[in-house]
C-alpha cells in the first residue's frame, strides 16, 4: 500500500475543443488533433498543490517544474482520480513527456468506490466532510476547455481556473488518506487490467459501419412500423408513455395490464377508479415480462389479432429501445485506427469489486444467440459484412424476430483478433452456481459440489440444473427436457441467493419464460425444501441465536471488533470507519465494506409500489448515493459475487504478468 506522502498527485485540465469526451471515449479524445493538455495541477507528497501551465499552449515536458521532473526520474508513483483518463493525457496529449506506465499510477477514485464512496470527486469529498469543488468550476471549465478562450484576455477566470485545479488536488489528498489504503494486490491487479484498457481490442472497422448503418435504418423503420401497428398513436419506439398507454388500452388480460401499472399518482387522492389513473411504465423488466407472457399464450393455443399485434409492438420497443443495436454506433465513434481501447472500469461495481464497462459496454453484451445454437449467426454476419440491405436484415433467419434483436444478436463478431493474433474465448462453467455452495463448507453443500464434479468427470450424467429440475419436479433425470432444465437453471441461479417468488420470475424473464406466482412458489418452496443448506448459509439471528451470513454479520455488528465466520467468510465491526462499518472478508482476504449500518422504519409497498400503510423495520447500508437494504440476500450475492470477482481478476493478472516471448507480445 502507498501512503499519501509516497506519491506525486496530478489533475490535467485539458482543452479539447467541441468533441465530446463522453461520446468520443478517452483515447478518441486524447488522440484528437484538436485535444492539448494546458493545466497540470500536482502535488509532491504532502506538499502544497502547484499548477504548471502555458498560458493555454500545449503542455512540454521541456519545460515541466524541476520537482516534478525529479519525481519522475526517481521512480515515483502518481495518484490521480479517475487515472486512465489523466494518464492517457500525460501520454498522448502532451510533447515529450516521458511515458507513463500502468505500474507507476494508481487511482484513489478505486480505493473511494471499494468504500461505497461516491466516485465523483467532489461527493466524496463532501461525504468526507470536506469542502468539495469550486462552485463555479463548470463555467470556467466550458471557457478555458470548451471555448479555448485565452487566460491573457480572461486573467482573472485563468487565476480561479488554477484554483480550481489546485482544490482538486487538496479534495483528492483528503479522500484518499480518508478512506482504506488498499493492498500492494489490489493494485497490481489494477494494473493488469490497465494493460488490458491501454491494449484494447481489434474491430472489424468495415463490419462495425454496415452494422451501425442498418441499426440507424431500422430505427426509421420501426417507428414507421410502429405507427401501422398502432393506427399512429406511437410512432417511435422512444415514446415510452405512448406506447404505454396504447398496450395498456388494447391489451385484453388484466394480468398482462397490471404489469405496467406502477401506482396511482401522488398528487391524485381519488382512488374511485385507480385502473384509469395508474402510472404506466414500459421499463425494460416490464415490457420484458408483458412480451414473456404474450409468448407463452402464443405457445399454449394462440394470441387474437390485437394480441399479435400488442406482442409485436412490445418486441419493437424492447428491443429497439435497447442499447444493444446502438452499440456498433458507439464502436465506431470511439475506436482508434480500428482498436477500441478503455474500456473497462475496474472494480466499478464497487460493492464487490466486479468489473464494469464504460463507453461502448462490451462486457454487457446480450447472452442470447442466433437461431438455434447460434446457427443463424455467421451467415447473416456474412451478409452485413458483404454490404446487404435492409431488407435482407428483416429477411434473415429467424424471419420473426425484429431486425434490431438481430443486431443485438451480433455485436461479438466486431471484436476480432488482430493480425497475427488469434482471439480465444473462455468462460468458467456455472462459476457462481459452484460457488454458492463452496462458501458454507457444509456437509449438505458438499452433496451439492459432488454433482458437479460428477458431471464434470462424466458429461452424460445429470449436471445440477437438471438435477435442480428433478427436484421440482419430481421426474427421473432421464425424463427431463430442455425447457424443464432451463427452469432448473432459472431457480440454482435465482434462489441460491435467498430470492423468493420475484426474484424468480425476475430471473426467468432473462431467459423468456413466464412463470405465473402460484407455480413460482410452487418451484422455490420445492427448491428450498431440496436444499436445507442454503437457509441454513444465508442464516438467521433471533432470540439470542445466530448462524449463517446473516448471524454473523449482524453478531459482528453488535459486537465492534470480533470477529465472526460464517462458512469461509468472515465478519468485522470497526465502528471508527466511516462513521460505523461492517467489513465482510472474502476467501481470498479481500473485504467488502458496509458502512453505517442501522435498522430504520420503511414503508410496506404492494405489488405495485403504492404504501399499503403498514411499516416494517429494515437494515440498510450507507452506499454512494443514498441507503440500501441488507438483507441475508444481499451478504451471500455479494459474497459469490465478489469471489467470482477474485478469481477472474487473481487469473487475469496471471495471464498479464506471465513471461512473453517476442512472438507472443501482447503489446
Amino acid at each position: 500500500m502507498f501512503s499519501s506522502g509516497d506519491l506525486v498527485w496530478i489533475d490535467f485540465e485539458v482543452y479539447g475543443g467541441p468533441l465530446d469526451l463522453k461520446a468520443a471515449g478517452t483515447f478518441r479524445y486524447v488522440a484528437a488533433a484538436s485535444t492539448r493538455a494546458i493545466v497540470l495541477a500536482y502535488a509532491i507528497g504532502n506538499a502544497p498543490a502547484q499548477t504548471w501551465h502555458a498560458d493555454g499552449a500545449m503542455l512540454d515536458w521541456d519545460n515541466a517544474p524541476d520537482d516534478l521532473h525529479t519525481a519522475f526520474e526517481r521512480g515515483a508513483t502518481f495518484g490521480a482520480w479517475n487515472a486512465s483518463f489523466d494518464t492517457a493525457v500525460w501520454n498522448y496529449a502532451t510533447l515529450g513527456f516521458p511515458f507513463l506506465a500502468p505500474e507507476r499510477v494508481i487511482d484513489p477514485m478505486v480505493q473511494a468506490g471499494v468504500s461505497n464512496l461516491p466516485t465523483d470527486l467532489e461527493r466524496a469529498s463532501r461525504y468526507l466532510g470536506g469542502a468539495g469543488k469550486q462552485k463555479d468550476g463548470k463555467k470556467l471549465i466550458r471557457l478555458f476547455s470548451i471555448d479555448g478562450a485565452s487566460p491573457r484576455e480572461h486573467p482573472i477566470e485563468w487565476e480561479q481556473f488554477l484554483a480550481y485545479a489546485r482544490q482538486d488536488i487538496e479534495a483528492m489528498r483528503e479522500v484518499y488518506r480518508g478512506t482504506r489504503p488498499q493492498p500492494l494486490q489490489e493494485w497490481q491487479q489494477y494494473w493488469a487490467f490497465e494493460h488490458i484498457n491501454r491494449r484494447g481490442v481489434v474491430l472489424d472497422l468495415p463490419y462495425v459501419r454496415r452494422a451501425a448503418a442498418l441499426a440507424a435504418e431500422d430505427g426509421i423503420a420501426s417507428g414507421r412500423r410502429l405507427a401501422e401497428l398502432t393506427d399512429k398513436a406511437v410512432t417511435r419506439v422512444t415514446l415510452a408513455k405512448k406506447i404505454a398507454t396504447w398496450l395498456n388500452d388494447n391489451l385484453a388480460d388484466a394480468a398482462m395490464r397490471e404489469v405496467l401499472m406502477v401506482g396511482v399518482p401522488a398528487d391524485d387522492e381519488d382512488d374511485t377508479d385507480t385502473e384509469a389513473e395508474q402510472e404506466l411504465s414500459v421499463a425494460r423488466d416490464r415490457i420484458a415480462r408483458v412480451l414473456a407472457m404474450l409468448d407463452a399464450k402464443h405457445a399454449n393455443g394462440g394470441l387474437s389479432l390485437v394480441e399479435t399485434r400488442a406482442r409485436e409492438v412490445a418486441a419493437i420497443r424492447l428491443y429497439g429501445a435497447g442499447a444493444a443495436p446502438k452499440k456498433f454506433a458507439r464502436l465506431e465513434a470511439q475506436q482508434v485506427d480500428g482498436v477500441l481501447r478503455g474500456q473497462y472500469r475496474f472494480a466499478g461495481a464497487g460493492q464487490t469489486g466486479r468489473m464494469t464497462s464504460r463507453g461502448a459496454q462490451i462486457q454487457n453484451l446480450t447472452r442470447d444467440v442466433l437461431g438455434e445454437d447460434g446457427s443463424a449467426e455467421s451467415p447473416l454476419v456474412a451478409a452485413i459484412a458483404k454490404g446487404c440491405d435492409y431488407t435482407t436484415l428483416v429477411a434473415a433467419d429467424p424471419v420473426d424476430m425484429p431486425a434490431a434483436r438481430k443486431l443485438a444478436l451480433i455485436v461479438r463478431p466486431a471484436l476480432v483478433a488482430g493480425p497475427g493474433k488469434l482471439l480465444v474465448w473462455s468462460d468458467w462453467s456455472a462459476i457462481e452456481a459452484r460457488i454458492t455452495p463452496w462458501l458454507p463448507a457444509s456437509e449438505g453443500a458438499q452433496q451439492v459440489l459432488d454433482i458437479f464434479r460428477a458431471s464434470d468427470r462424466d458429461p452424460t450424467l445429470p449436471d445440477v440444473y437438471v438435477i435442480a429440475a428433478v427436484d421440482i419436479s419430481h421426474k427421473d433425470a432421464r425424463e427431463i427436457t430442455k425447457p424443464e432444465r432451463q427452469i432448473g437453471k432459472v431457480v440454482v441461479l435465482a434462489c441460491g441467493f435467498g430470492g423468493g417468488v420475484g426474484a424468480l420470475k425476475d430471473m426467468a424473464l432473462s431467459y423468456r419464460i413466464h412463470l405465473d406466482d402460484a407455480e413460482a412458489r410452487r418451484i422455490v418452496d420445492a427448491w428450498r425444501e431440496a436444499n436445507p443448506w442454503a437457509r441454513e448459509f444465508w442464516g438467521a439471528h433471533r432470540d439470542g441465536e445466530s448462524f449463517g451470513l446473516w448471524g454473523a454479520a449482524m453478531s459482528a455488528w453488535e459486537a465492534p471488533g470480533l470477529i465472526t465466520t460464517a462458512g469461509r467468510i468472515a465478519f468485522v465491526f470497526r465502528p471508527d470507519y466511516l462513521g460505523g462499518t461492517l467489513f465482510m472478508a472474502l476467501p481470498s482476504g479481500r473485504l467488502l465494506t458496509y458502512p453505517r449500518p442501522r435498522w430504520r422504519e420503511v414503508d410496506v409497498l404492494d405489488k405495485r409500489g403504492k404504501p399499503t400503510g403498514e411499516r416494517r423495520a429494515e437494515m440498510s447500508f450507507r452506499r454512494a448515493h443514498g441507503r440500501a437494504k441488507l438483507w441475508h440476500g444481499t451478504l451471500c450475492e455479494n459474497a459469490v459475487s465478489g469471489t467470482a470477482a477474485d478469481i477472474l481478476r487473481a487469473t487475469v493478472t496471471r495471464i498479464e504478468t506471465i513471461p512473453r516471448s517476442p512472438s507472443c507480445r501482447s503489446e
